[in-house]
């Protein structure tokens, strides 16, 4: 019921489930994928004004991990620098690091051109490490500054949708939403 009483989280709910059709193959079950599903329309029917993207974003991260679509976050993919010394007090300013698409996951700036990607600061990579790395359980259970949602949201939305190849029409109402 409070998914239907708030147009945004109807929404975003609305594209969760769009993703899962997806995602899942037809004539196999997948439990997995279902609790997370579960998990998440539950998270999305309490979530905060204004957070309904974090729920949707932490779902489909997760749902593409589980199916095969796990980015590369720990090295760059063009020069293999290890990337994990953005950790928490790391200066973000030292390494600057983009996702990149097309290459499905991190590219650090000595080796991205004008490829497809979105810039990632150290905390949207920490809240991305978290949702990949926590067991299904926990993956709702944080909060994260509208920035960071931003960015989260950016390049959640852009990797989704070239890993797919798909057009999605949730997607294309909540664009028209925010406007």
């Amino acid at each position: 019921f409070a998914l239907r009483q708030n147009l945004d989280r109807l929404a975003y709910a609305t594209f969760m489930l769009e993703v899962a059709e997806t995602l899942t193959l037809d004539g196999t079950e997948n439990h997995d994928l279902m609790r997370l599903l579960l998990r998440g329309l539950m998270s999305m029917s309490k979530a905060a004004e204004g957070n309904e993207s974090l729920v949707a974003d932490a779902f489909v991260w997760r749902v593409l991990a589980e199916n095969g679509f796990y980015p590369e976050l720990d090295h760059c993919r063009c020069c293999e620098r290890d990337l994990l010394s953005l950790a928490p007090g790391a200066d973000p300013a030292r390494l600057e690091i983009v996702f990149d698409f097309a290459l499905g996951g991190l590219v650090c700036s000595l080796c991205h051109g004008s490829g497809s990607g979105t810039r990632l600061s150290s905390g949207a990579l920490r809240a991305l490490r978290y949702i990949l790395e926590v067991p299904q359980e926990k993956v709702y259970s944080f909060a994260a500054e509208e920035e960071i949602r931003r960015q989260l949201d950016e390049v959640c939305m852009g990797y989704l949708l070239h890993q797919t190849e798909k057009r999605y029409n949730s997607l294309d109402f909540i664009v028209n939403l925010r406007r």
